[in-house]
């Protein structure tokens, strides 16, 4: 009897043992766990600052996107949501003439939550500073700041980035900017330059083709070329003139810079986004007054009754 007891009391005394160790070795396991996930989180972060500076990365294609990371688990997007939309405004950027010669990203995992499959989500404030390129003098870098949702698989104790989204609208509310107002400027643009060609041919149309067609597409075309012109104004780089006089390019068109958040996150002068309005005003009024003159033009001599038919209907 009194050796089942002491073999009792041994036996408690190691599960206590057991469970003493398994208390300090998990605070280990979750501080080598967080080392490799900040790991990984850079080491992904690293790819997308690549991309901002290599154009020959694009959505359609792309040799260096993080999906080709070493050890990245197959089947995988090739570029998670963050990246695509990375891509999107480079491309927006680099179309209006700006594009950037450094990307760097500080990264601050603020949330590491492991999960029993060894997957992680994470919750990290990524902050990437661009260095905006061909500037004259030193250029003034901007940055992108936005809070991160991260999923990660752990494949042979190393972490990899399955999916990244943003948290805030910060970043994907000037993408949206961007696209949208670029977007209208040249819907209605289209709409204008396809009136302009089409209003002789409708204010005409009571004259039924008796008068020369030469006139109506004389004036169609004429009216087609001088609106398509306006449109390319609204593409013209925005520019202001700096205290001693020079004229400073803002290296963006009209219709991008229609939006503020672009001086602030770019380091670009307010006074580029007041000139791109000013100047899309007055061409906005430009293209209008065209129409009004066309219908005038056309009413007056081409869908007007002649001369010799008004003579015949007053007999």
């Amino acid at each position: 009897m009194k050796h089942k007891i002491l073999a009792l009391c041994g036996l408690i005394l190691m599960c206590y043992a057991c469970s003493l160790s398994t208390a300090t070795a998990a605070p280990q396991s979750a501080t080598t766990d967080n080392a490799a996930i900040t790991t990984a989180v850079k080491t992904y972060q690293s790819v997308l600052d690549a991309q901002w500076t290599n154009t020959s990365c694009t959505l359609s294609r792309c040799l260096s996107s993080s999906s080709r990371i070493v050890g990245t688990p197959a089947g995988r997007d090739t570029f998670t949501q963050v990246e695509r939309e990375n891509l999107k405004i480079r491309d927006e950027l680099l179309a209006d003439g700006t594009w950037f010669a450094v990307a760097k990203s500080d990264v601050t995992i603020t949330q590491a939550t492991p999960q029993p499959d060894g997957s992680a989500f994470v919750i990290a404030t990524i902050t990437t500073t661009l260095t905006e390129g061909g500037k004259d003098g030193k250029p003034t870098p901007g940055n992108l700041s936005d809070a991160h949702t991260i999923t990660l698989k752990q494949v042979d104790g190393k972490y990899y980035v399955m999916a990244d989204i943003r948290n805030d609208s910060g970043s994907t509310s000037f993408l949206s900017s961007i696209t949208i107002k670029g977007q209208i400027v040249t819907y209605v643009f289209i709409g204008l330059v396809a009136l302009a060609a089409l209003l002789p041919w409708l204010a005409a149309f009571r004259g039924r083709g008796k008068h020369p067609i030469e006139n109506k597409l004389f004036v169609s075309l004429t009216s087609t070329l001088v609106m398509t012109y306006m449109w390319w104004l609204t593409r013209n780089h925005a520019h202001v003139t700096g205290v001693n006089g020079a004229r400073r390019v803002c290296k963006g068109s009209y219709s991008f810079m229609l939006n503020p958040r672009v001086a602030k996150i770019l380091s670009w002068s307010n006074d580029c986004i007041t000139h791109s309005w000013v100047a899309m005003v007055l061409i906005t009024a430009a293209a209008l007054a065209l129409l009004f003159l066309e219908l005038w033009v056309t009413r007056r001599y081409i869908a007007a009754p002649s001369v010799a038919k008004r003579a015949a209907r007053r007999r």
